[in-house]
């Protein structure tokens, strides 16, 4: 499975600093995804489908940010 097609900044981390700078990426992707399909996700007949995307942006999210670790500590 080829990583960078996947997660582009996780696997480039080759530093501490990259590593905190690819962790406040995917931060702030899952805080601003939240706060819009929040409000969105209110609607009554399509807001499931926004929780389901919603849903998916943090799934992404926390395997890039665990990437981004397993990458650093040189384990994949």
């Amino acid at each position: 499975m080829n990583l960078k097609k996947l997660f582009p900044y996780s696997a480039n981390v080759k530093d501490v600093s990259n590593l905190i700078i690819t962790m406040l990426i995917y931060f702030i992707v899952i805080v601003v995804s939240s706060v819009l399909f929040g409000l969105i996700g209110n609607l009554w007949l399509i807001g499931w489908v926004f929780d389901l995307i919603n849903w998916v942006i943090r799934v992404y999210c926390g395997a890039g940010a665990i990437v981004a670790v397993l990458v650093f500590l040189k384990v994949i």
